[in-house]
């Protein structure tokens, strides 16, 4: 695989910072975040982002999933234990853009209070493990790990509301979810996620090869980046396609799609076969994973599950029912496509 080269090298600095102070990513990552977003809205490859828990090893295999399917992955981690929270109340409301009416809907959910923005990341040595051990694929450009952005409802009692902002807006602003604006990343979610009122789009078994380690896997998929890389490149043609109702869900996955599948597949099959590579155990098999269609409030409510730690509320819904009926009210909310694991097959 072409090495991303300023990812890589931004990855490897905030890898050293982290290193020598583990406690709060975030300073850590906003002292290059210009740079890197810089970067992010300049590259045209297929970009995705997962939320994962940072001590579980199964999530590795979503990751490696993630790097398998697009050319680069934000990678959010978090812990329910080991989460911390940062902001400044003197900044209040600054940078907290959006749809105003939406805005003011956030603000009612608890009364008397003001917008901050703010960031969330795990913490200590949960930090330092999932960096040491993603470094492989941090080296290729391949993913970031990212804290994160939280614009944050509080009032003068302390009590506190979080909602998530998009992180790939501006490095000056927390931007909230409904704003109309192109979307620069597709999320993956796990079977587990909770992602509701959402339309089925289109659905693909994507090769994937397990019982590797990192590093294999990094290695692995430098030698096939030629395949991948138009693969993916079909892909993200065909989700914008599909997305504007260009083709349908039979043409994505036939016409154009499942030829490079079989071909990615035995290559994989080929691979898993070969001794010289010291993969034992390695086997192939296939990963289920759906395209769907949800707006950007639905999109923001998933999101908080990840993200609600340690404040005594669950995500930003103190009604979950009061609340969606609010923002059917909103004209023109955008829709997002994401992706969503389902069965994996052997």
């Amino acid at each position: 695989m072409a090495i991303l080269k300023e990812p890589a090298l931004i990855g490897r600095k905030l890898h050293e910072l982290v290193l020598q102070n583990s406690h709060d990513f975030s300073p850590h990552f906003q002292s290059r975040e210009k740079e890197f977003l810089d970067w992010f809205h300049q590259y045209n490859g297929l970009k995705t982002e997962i939320r994962v828990k940072a001590d579980s090893k199964n999530q590795y295999e979503l990751i490696k999933l993630s790097v398998l399917l697009a050319d680069f992955t934000s990678i959010y981690p978090y812990h329910p234990k080991h989460f911390l929270y940062t902001f400044h109340p003197e900044k209040m409301g600054q940078n907290v853009t959006g749809d105003q009416e939406y805005l003011e809907l956030l603000k009612k959910q608890l009364p008397e209070s003001n917008l901050f923005g703010g960031y969330g990341s795990i913490s200590e040595d949960l930090l330092e493990d999932t960096f040491n051990e993603l470094s492989p694929l941090i080296e290729a450009g391949k993913i970031m790990i990212r804290p994160e952005k939280i614009i944050f409802i509080m009032n003068d009692k302390n009590q506190v509301l979080i909602h998530p902002a998009d992180a790939n807006g501006t490095h000056e602003e927390w931007r909230a979810m409904v704003d109309k604006h192109d979307q620069a990343s597709y999320p993956i979610f796990d079977r587990k996620s909770s992602v509701n009122q959402h339309r089925e789009v289109a659905d693909i078994l994507l090769p994937f090869l397990s019982g590797t380690s990192i590093s294999d896997f990094a290695q692995i998929i430098e030698d096939e980046e030629d395949i991948l890389a138009s693969f993916r490149g079909q892909i993200k043609s065909y989700m914008k396609m599909l997305g504007a109702g260009e083709v349908t869900a039979a043409e994505f996955r036939y016409d154009t799609i499942q030829p490079k599948l079989d071909q990615i597949s035995r290559k994989f099959n080929h691979i898993a076969n070969m001794h010289k590579l010291k993969v034992a155990g390695a086997t192939v098999g296939a990963v289920g994973l759906g395209l769907i269609s949800l707006a950007q409030t639905g999109l923001a409510a998933s999101m908080s599950q990840f993200i609600s730690f340690g404040l005594g509320t669950v995500g930003f819904i103190k009604n979950e029912t009061e609340y969606q009926s609010s923002i059917e009210q909103l004209k023109d909310i955008p829709e997002y496509l994401l992706w969503r694991l389902s069965k994996s097959k052997r």
